[in-house]
């Protein structure tokens, strides 16, 4: 996974992640709102290792590039993996509540085997616990206007003393779900009009625009005018 960060208020700006180059046989994907780079196509990827992907975070105006260097390397195949490839979980935003969002499990443990769970990818929003598999809240407040997805990278380790290390890994895909929270916002204010001596009966005089950063029909703008 690769992050970046950006100083304008987030309610401005959304950071947007791609594979510019280096991605040939498009073995490799790369989540757009995480920075998450998996593996897509691994047919002919151990061949032509190492892989150096240029890639890129955009806010829309401005762009910003790196490199990832990726090794490929034989290991023994592991019988340890988890329920799900990917698991789906959503939370409400504002919510500062310390919860369970989602267990997962491995199949494919011995009797007695101790598998302990982490995060690859962690975040100061999310919890694992290690011997449970319960991915919780920290207690920290979700904004979705600021992130509406998260992308957690879950291992599984098998740690019995005396025994081959297994490792298996799944992704956890979390949605923040929207509340009214959000006020429309008038955009490009003062507004000015000018009406003609000869302007008939529905003439357009001026226009004016508002924004509402909820989601849905929380975020549907209607006009009024008071006076």
């Amino acid at each position: 996974q690769v992050q970046a960060s950006d100083c304008d208020s987030p309610n401005i700006t959304k950071l947007e992640y791609s594979i510019v180059t280096g991605n040939y046989e498009s073995i490799y994907a790369m989540s757009g709102d995480s920075g998450v780079i998996s593996l897509k196509n691994k047919s002919r990827g151990i061949h032509k290792s190492p892989h150096r992907l240029k890639v890129a975070v955009s806010d829309g105006p401005h762009t910003a590039f790196a490199f990832v260097n990726i090794k490929w390397e034989w290991s023994s195949q592991s019988t340890l993996k988890f329920q799900q490839d990917v698991y789906e979980a959503a939370i409400v935003e504002n919510s500062t509540k310390t919860v369970t969002v989602v267990v997962v499990s491995v199949v494919g443990a011995e009797l007695n085997e101790h598998v302990v769970f982490s995060l690859l990818n962690p975040s100061p929003l999310f919890h694992v616990g290690p011997t449970s598999g319960a991915i919780q809240t920290t207690g920290l407040r979700f904004d979705r206007e600021h992130q509406d997805h998260f992308q957690l990278i879950v291992q599984g380790r098998s740690e019995t003393t005396g025994a081959e290390v297994r490792v298996a890994q799944t992704l956890v895909n979390i949605s923040v779900l929207d509340i009214n929270d959000n006020c429309p916002l008038f955009v490009g204010l003062p507004y000015y009009g000018t009406v003609p001596v000869d302007a008939a009966k529905g003439d357009v005089i001026t226009k004016v625009h508002a924004i509402d950063l909820d989601s849905g029909e929380n975020g549907e703008v209607r006009y009024e005018l008071m006076r």
